[in-house]
């Protein structure tokens, strides 16, 4: 059986080395569109049908425009085929650990580029650069040596508010999760886990630093003004990285929260009350203990604010606390789907 047309596109744009922005210019859309092309979400008219389509067998023969021809080809493999190396042998280390749509999330590739690159041991030389990085950045947070196997399946990418704007915006610039970690400070691990939807939303500081981020990437070129997200129920957080800068970010209130295993199991689940530090306090505490240390055990946590949830009515008030209890216990629920984002898929 052939290819599917979303498959043949998001190779074809790969291999062309263009970004969805990119490709979208090329076609009159928006980056947006050629997402949802490449997602099943929507199909182009029969006219932009043909017109890509040629497209696409123009990339797969090699000769579309500002494709490397064969000598071409050759020439950049032999002058840069040490970086090309340490490229595979980064994506080879990071695999260890992430699982092929992790890597492709991360990368703005599909997973079959990314399968390829393993397969074939050729790595686009575009990404060597961020491929370098993301390995860095795992070996530092890991101390030089990561422990743990890699998890198993598909990530699925949930299609929150934030995810989706944030997935968007990058799409537009032609970046990916990679570069924007480079830019703003952040571990890309958290802006992965917002990008796949395993975070519901970043803290008011990681927030910040994304917006001030797209904002300068978008001043330096023609493209719209970033249009922010509005960021609902901040009475709650769900999904966060478990480390000290988000650790950081919580609030000195009192409420109750859980510390989740890397399959999303809860592994503890406190309350913190007035005066004793609250949640933040709590946390901290908990990051001085050994067992907080093996992310198998502490990868991410949660919490709500006494203070600011919902008391319109009684109704009102229970009805949050059962999501909220939903989206905490997560993958230790049996029969509740509803609400649950399940970071084992």
């Amino acid at each position: 059986m052939g290819k599917h047309f979303n498959t043949r596109i998001r190779e074809a744009r790969d291999l062309a080395r263009l970004s969805q922005a990119e490709l979208a210019s090329k076609f009159g859309v928006t980056g947006p569109t050629i997402s949802n092309w490449e997602n099943r979400i929507s199909a182009p008219s029969n006219e932009q049908h043909t017109k890509v389509l040629q497209w696409i067998e123009d990339v797969e023969l090699g000769s579309d425009a500002g494709q490397p021809q064969p000598d071409d080809v050759k020439t950049t493999v032999d002058a840069g085929q040490d970086q090309d190396d340490v490229a595979l042998g980064c994506l080879k280390l990071i695999y260890d650990q992430w699982p092929q749509s992790r890597i492709a999330e991360a990368l703005s590739v599909s997973q079959g580029t990314v399968s390829n690159w393993l397969r074939n041991g050729n790595v686009n030389p575009k990404y060597s650069g961020a491929l370098q990085r993301l390995w860095t950045d795992l070996k530092g947070e890991s101390g030089g040596k990561i422990n743990g196997s890699p998890q198993d399946g598909k990530v699925r990418a949930e299609e929150t508010q934030y995810a989706d704007w944030l997935r968007t915006e990058l799409e537009r610039l032609g970046s990916n999760a990679v570069e924007l970690a480079s830019r703003t400070g952040i571990h890309v691990n958290t802006i992965v886990a917002l990008l796949e939807g395993r975070t519901e939303k970043p803290q008011q500081r990681t927030r910040e630093k994304i917006e001030k981020a797209l904002r300068a990437s978008h001043s330096t070129g023609a493209e719209q003004p970033v249009e922010l997200p509005v960021v609902e129920d901040t009475w709650y957080y769900i999904g966060l990285p478990w480390k000290a800068d988000e650790i950081d970010q919580v609030p000195d209130e009192p409420g109750v929260y859980v510390i989740n295993d890397r399959l999303g199991r809860p592994a503890y689940i406190g309350v913190a009350h007035k005066g004793a530090g609250g949640i933040r306090g709590r946390l901290k505490k908990h990051n001085e203990l050994r067992w907080t240390s093996d992310q198998r055990v502490a990868c991410s946590f949660s919490y709500a604010l006494a203070g600011r949830m919902p008391r319109t009515d009684p109704s009102q008030l229970a009805k949050s606390l059962e999501k909220l209890l939903i989206k905490f216990m997560g993958n230790a629920i049996l029969i509740n789907e509803k609400d649950v984002v399940d970071i084992a898929d």
